[in-house]
């Protein structure tokens, strides 16, 4: 399988000498936009593939998807198809989630260089989730999103039809966030790094920390200043750690 018939990822700025390929998983809602600005801000060493999901962007026309081992899966043999060089994961809040579960497929799978697993945003998969809210009607979906993760933007949220177009993607990745159940199992065999913003209200540090238990390496966690989307104000404090944890010192 060529790069190019690849549905589930995409390569905005392609870098055929990149020491190491870096999957990115977004948030709920999100999608390949949401790494848009990453890849200028990477070392010419890295090389950027941002996961496309179902029912978003240029996806729109399949399905939205609530099962995380369903798009583990779909993912996972998209990245086997591009482990001619080392690869790292990344997974920002509902991402984290699905880049940790990509790594477990990944692992004992000969021949896989998988460097590093990063997440953001997000509990250690072995905690339960508190305080569901994928299941509540609109107006109180939307006042919970403002109050647990910092809402919607002013834009979407003053338009029907915007607000048509995305909550539907939300709740559905909110239901496969929500409704995920942990299976212990091997313990990866890369490092975990964890970031948290300083001001997220939906994670603290114990429960950031607690990703140490799913690696044979253990795990660092990283506070950046912030809410729960402290990338967006932070990007460039989130890069510059990201680059330093995946290259040698002086590799480009």
């Amino acid at each position: 399988m060529s790069k190019a018939e690849l549905r589930s990822f995409f390569c905005r700025l392609p870098r055929p000498g990149a020491r190491l390929r870096l999957f990115c998983f977004p948030h709920a809602g999100g999608g390949v936009t949401a790494f848009h600005a990453w890849p200028e801000l990477l070392p010419e060493g890295i090389e950027l593939h941002a996961a496309q999901l179902p029912g978003r962007e240029r996806r729109r026309h399949e399905p939205l998807q609530t099962d995380i081992a369903t798009m583990a899966d779909e993912f996972a043999a998209d990245v086997l198809a591009m482990t001619d060089r080392p690869i790292a994961l990344f997974g920002f809040s509902m991402g984290a989630l699905l880049a940790y579960e990509v790594a477990h497929r990944l692992s004992g799978q000969a021949g896989i260089g998988l460097n590093h697993l990063l997440v953001a945003a997000r509990r250690a998969p072995h905690l339960p989730y508190d305080r569901p809210i994928h299941h509540l009607p609109d107006e109180a979906f939307i006042q919970e999103l403002q109050q647990k993760y910092g809402g919607l933007p002013d834009v979407v949220r003053e338009s029907r039809e915007l607000l048509d177009y995305f909550l539907p993607i939300i709740r559905a990745d909110l239901t496969l966030l929500e409704t995920y159940c942990h299976s212990p199992g091997t313990l990866l065999d890369c490092r975990i790094s964890v970031y948290g913003g300083t001001q997220d209200s939906s994670t603290t540090p114990a429960q950031l920390d607690a990703w140490s238990q799913h690696s044979r390496w253990g795990s660092d966690t990283l506070m950046i200043e912030g809410g729960h989307f402290f990338p967006q104000a932070n990007l460039e404090a989130l890069l510059a750690d990201i680059s330093r944890r995946l290259l040698p010192t002086g590799a480009v």
